[in-house]
């Protein structure tokens, strides 16, 4: 088995055990809401970031005197997840450390997706349990894109509360000093290829409550952002997708010292101690 179906009367959703990445997201009609990831523009769905979130300088950090190397978002992404618990509506997912992840992080670590469908929605919900005997550094966060279909000038992104949106422009792949603004004031914004030209829109101490994408006008869907400090906003020019990134952590700043604990956006957890977060995708088209 290498992925399992949920499924209400609304709606349906598929996840991978590779990553324990949703792949799918169905209404009773059969639309896909999920970006189907073809890999000659983009191969994934709905990546998990863990144990960070975006790119390291260098591809690289330094912990307790120890450098170690960790590709971008994490390795969550690439290993398989054992499957905790599953019932018709609802899944948790298990990920723990071992000799591999060791070699790039550290700590002793149980890591648990939960997805859990109810009547149009569908919420992911991460758990970090720290299961070392001193604190542990990470980053977390979801990376959904979701189909857009129809000509990418068709589609809109409203944000609740209205306003505007200062987001923080990359240099290769890292946080720059630069900064510039996305007006939102009128509740939403046009989707509009220029604007991610230098690759994501990344919003830290982000406002927003939740993010709507509407397809000529009318609400598709809804993303929750509420428990979710940081919020990334991507898609490649050309590609008929938008991904709404909900993170708790971002990419290295330029001028980051490379110190983990010192990572600007990292969350520090006790010995013991327990995170937990989620957001909520909820279809309005049904």
């Amino acid at each position: 088995m290498t992925e399992i179906t949920l499924q209400n009367r609304a709606v349906s959703a598929t996840i991978r055990l590779k990553g324990a990445e949703l792949v799918s997201l169905r209404d009773a009609n059969g639309r896909d809401y999920m970006w189907e990831g073809r890999p000659d523009v983009w191969g994934k769905h709905a990546p998990v970031l863990f144990p960070i979130v975006g790119t390291l300088k260098g591809n690289q950090y330094v912990h307790e005197g120890v450098t170690y190397t960790m590709g971008r978002h994490g390795f969550a992404r690439d290993k398989v997840f054992s499957i905790e618990h599953q019932s018709d509506s609802e899944a948790v997912f298990l990920l723990t450390d071992d000799a591999e992840t060791r070699k790039m992080y550290p700590f002793a670590f149980e890591f648990r997706i939960r997805y859990r469908l109810s009547d149009s929605a569908l919420t992911v919900t991460y758990e970090v349990k720290n299961t070392d005997t001193s604190s542990l550094f990470f980053s977390v966060g979801g990376h959904p894109a979701f189909a857009l279909p129809q000509p990418f000038d068709a589609y809109s992104v409203g944000v609740e509360p209205a306003g505007v949106l200062t987001y923080r422009l990359l240099d290769s792949d890292l946080l720059s000093d630069e900064t510039a603004e996305l007006d939102a004031t009128s509740g939403s914004f046009a989707l509009d290829y220029r604007l991610f030209e230098r690759d994501a829109l990344v919003v830290t101490s982000q406002p927003c409550k939740t993010m709507t994408i509407r397809e000529d006008g009318r609400d598709l869907l809804s993303v929750d952002l509420s428990a979710f400090p940081d919020v990334g906003l991507w898609t490649k020019p050309g590609a008929p997708f938008l991904c709404i990134e909900p993170w708790h952590g971002y990419a290295d700043t330029t001028d980051a010292s490379g110190i983990l604990e010192n990572k600007e956006g990292i969350r520090r957890l006790e010995s013991g101690h327990d995170f937990r977060t989620s957001y909520t995708i909820t279809l309005h088209s049904l």
